[in-house]
């Protein structure tokens, strides 16, 4: 920060504390601060979707990659032992890391295209608008501490520095409210066109999700005919507790 942006920081540090115990006035502006709360509720919740956009991609491939895991997990058993389970966990293995490979397809590149990107990009005029309402700010404080000065001035300058430190008031006045039209313009600009952001986003989204789930049921409905049907599952959850009972009626499992 160069000496003058440092002293008119300070500058402005002062005005706000006179603000704050009434030694100078502060301007204030309904619109704009309607307007502004309009903004900040824009922002936040942009920015949270934009978030959550991105954190729904990462918990897939999380999943995916869990997915895969397991299956070498299991796999691992099949050496151990007969039955049907080498076949089903190396066919399993491959339907998951099939469904990976179909995660990046699908949640990479075109939702990319079609949701993170736009919503990023909306998310990124936020920031150049909240540079216009700190740059409007700080102006709006020079112009109340020069407002200030002015009517200290009234009854104590005479009519050559009183009318120099009006002009400097109203120039003042000239850039705040011009940084604060712009502001007032550009905001409702940007609430209205969330619409054109987020309804064909929300679109693209809801359509990889379901293209995603599509083809993880029916990689996954494959494998079912590897298994008995739902309706034996009585019978296995059966067997299980028997095997187990028998686990524990063994002589070493009373150590533990």
């Amino acid at each position: 920060m160069s000496w003058v942006g440092f002293k008119k920081a300070v500058d402005r540090a002062g005005t706000t504390m006179r603000q704050k115990t009434g030694s100078v006035n502060r301007t204030v502006d309904d619109t704009f601060y309607q307007e502004e709360m309009r903004f900040r509720n824009l922002e936040a919740k942009s920015e949270d979707l934009h978030r959550q956009a991105r954190g729904y991609v990462e918990s897939v491939k999380v999943m995916t990659l869990a997915q895969i895991d397991i299956a070498k997990s299991i796999s691992e058993f099949s050496g151990e032992g007969g039955g049907d389970l080498p076949m089903s966990t190396r066919r399993y293995l491959q339907a998951v890391e099939d469904l990976e490979v179909d995660s990046k397809e699908i949640l990479g590149g075109d939702f990319d295209k079609t949701v993170l990107e736009p919503i990023g990009r909306y998310c990124s005029y936020f920031t150049e608008v909240e540079k216009t309402i700190k740059k409007r700010s700080r102006k709006l404080l020079d112009y109340d501490a020069q407002n200030a000065k002015v009517r200290k001035m009234v009854d104590k300058s005479t009519d050559d520095r009183l009318a120099q430190s009006e002009a400097i008031a109203n120039q003042a006045k000239e850039v705040y409210e011009m940084l604060n039209q712009q502001v007032l313009d550009i905001i409702p600009v940007l609430v209205d066109s969330r619409v054109d952001i987020v309804d064909p986003t929300f679109e693209a989204m809801i359509k990889a999700q379901y293209k995603f789930a599509q083809d993880a049921y029916g990689r996954l409905a494959a494998l079912s005919q590897d298994f008995p049907p739902i309706e034996a599952q009585v019978h296995i959850d059966g067997r299980i507790d028997e095997v187990l009972s028998e686990m524990r009626s063994l002589t070493i499992c009373g150590l533990v």
